[in-house]
């Protein structure tokens, strides 16, 4: 048992194994260099320094991510259309869906494009904190005023680090989720920094988490920096399945593609080698006694 606000449980670090390959090819060349002797073995005989050559010598043809691409852009090749039915005021939000410029369209996209790698992604939606007046509550004029608004967050599968649920009623119901995520934060005058920040949800309230360095700790620690609590008592975020293998768990749908690039990969790597060998000159003695 682990009370480390960090850990990431079983089932989350077997998905994240099972979609290491998928993650690596999305990273291209250089992923798949990093990654070294885990996708690309070193043969017997084969000093770490033809080795080093070897793989540095290679590069991908990345048709894994040319499939993810494609079958992306034609499930949203036509812009999402909604319903008359739909508020004024969502179908505003729809142009900005995010807070940050993507329209509907565009964060389909990117949410369809993360569980075709995954198996699955995550939508969550937040809502901006409003500031209540001095000794008072915040009503919705203020909400209006600090224009406060509703935005969505895509999260991919590999940022959840821990899951709970339990079935009330015949349905399955999340009691808690764990989500890994950086912020950008202002350091000094013109600076800024990247802090890890794991988010914990649960019905009716929230956690933030930040790893800072604390003052006469050698080590980095989670600390604690926000809680609050939220209107809704059940957990805003929803999974996107491309392939469901379990509540909140999907498994990358082309991984046999995934495989063949591999295989093509090291087909390649060995191939370079051989050519290499072939094209330079090599001096050979015959019918010369050894020394």
């Amino acid at each position: 048992m682990s009370n480390d606000i960090d850990t990431i449980t079983v089932v989350c670090m077997a998905g994240i194994e099972d979609r290491r390959l998928e993650r690596t090819l999305m990273g291209g060349t250089k992923a798949i260099r990093d990654a070294g002797k885990r996708f690309t073995p070193q043969y017997e005989g084969e000093d770490d320094s033809a080795y080093k050559i070897r793989l540095n010598s290679t590069f991908l043809f990345n048709g894994f991510e040319d499939a993810i691409k494609t079958s992306s852009g034609k499930v949203t090749a036509k812009d999402v259309i909604l319903n008359d039915d739909v508020p004024e005021v969502i179908r505003g939000y729809s142009q900005n869906i995010d807070g940050q410029g993507r329209n509907l369209t565009a964060f389909a996209l990117d949410t369809f494009r993360e569980a075709m790698i995954d198996g699955i992604s995550f939508i969550y939606v937040d809502f901006t904190e409003v500031i209540p007046p001095e000794n008072g509550e915040s009503l919705l004029s203020d909400q209006i005023a600090q224009g406060a608004r509703p935005n969505t967050i895509l999260y991919r599968a590999d940022q959840v680090l821990g899951f709970k649920h339990t079935n009330i009623n015949g349905q399955e119901q999340l009691t808690q989720i764990r989500i890994l995520e950086q912020v950008t934060m202002p350091d000094g005058l013109y600076g800024e920094r990247v802090v890890d920040q794991i988010r914990v949800l649960i019905p009716g309230g929230f956690e933030l988490w930040h790893l800072v360095k604390v003052t006469g700790v050698t080590e980095k620690q989670w600390v604690k920096v926000k809680e609050g609590i939220t209107s809704i008592q059940y957990i805003p975020i929803v999974p996107v399945y491309t392939n469901r293998i379990g509540y909140m768990t999907g498994r990358p749908p082309l991984k046999a593609l995934a495989e063949l690039n591999l295989e093509h990969w090291i087909s390649s790597s060995d191939q370079r080698t051989a050519l290499t060998f072939a094209r330079f000159a090599m001096m050979a003695f015959s019918g010369v006694q050894p020394g």
